[in-house]
């Protein structure tokens, strides 16, 4: 997910997209591809808006990281949700989607193979969280079912949320279906917490490994320092 204006990252982002701001002198996407890619993961499809030409510029066919890439140009911004819904016409499996301001370093046949087990439709990527935490509106349970999404929940009231989403999504086929096409549509709200209400199974798995947003600028500076200590 390439198209976002980084408004969080400004000013840096005024002149360049957020993909292409370097980490350790390599844009942030490499990262992403380069992790895809250990993991066999080698068609990948980027969606494009803001500072489109400067993402395709730098990464091209992909050929010279050892990937295929197909770009989604999107002429008006779609969210997450219709970004996603892009992608009809090019899966028949089990896709996984990020986000190019992540970094990521675990194992991603685990989470693979726990979505395969699940039998559900969607499996998230998330991180263990105290309540305290703004980000962790949500609530996994103790068979890693989602129970709560943003404001919505399988009881009356919002339990308390304990798990923060990554922005790691295994999605099947099937889920397309739940979205609307060529609308800016929001996968959490639109989608997700949609499914919670319903009390439809969205799998959850929790990361054993490294996870940076690198959404703002103090996020930023401590993947950084992080990087640069390991």
């Amino acid at each position: 997910l390439s198209a976002g204006f980084g408004t969080r990252m400004s000013p840096v982002t005024d002149f360049i997209p957020k993909p292409v701001i370097p980490v350790l002198n390599r844009p942030v996407i490499e990262y992403n591809i380069n992790f895809l890619k250990h993991f066999g993961i080698k068609d990948l499809f980027i969606n494009l808006h803001y500072g489109a030409d400067k993402i395709s510029d730098l990464l091209g066919s992909g050929k010279k990281f050892g990937v295929k890439i197909k770009y989604l140009q999107e002429s008006e911004i779609l969210g997450t949700g219709g970004a996603i819904a892009s992608m009809g016409p090019f899966v028949s499996e089990p896709f996984v989607v990020i986000n190019s301001d992540t970094i990521f370093d675990f194992d991603l046949d685990e989470i693979l193979n726990s979505h395969f087990r699940s039998g559900s439709k969607v499996t998230l990527g998330v991180v263990p969280s105290s309540p305290k935490d703004p980000r962790a509106v949500i609530r996994v349970d103790e068979n890693f079912r989602i129970v709560r999404m943003l404001d919505a929940s399988f009881e009356k009231e919002n339990p308390e949320g304990n798990a923060i989403f990554t922005g790691l999504h295994v999605i099947s086929p099937a889920l397309l279906e739940y979205i609307p096409d060529n609308i800016f549509t929001s996968i959490t709200n639109y989608v997700y917490k949609r499914m919670v209400e319903q009390k439809e199974h969205i799998n959850a798995f929790f990361i054993n490994g490294k996870w940076w947003d690198m959404g703002t600028p103090d996020d930023y500076l401590e993947c950084t320092f992080d990087l640069i200590k390991n």
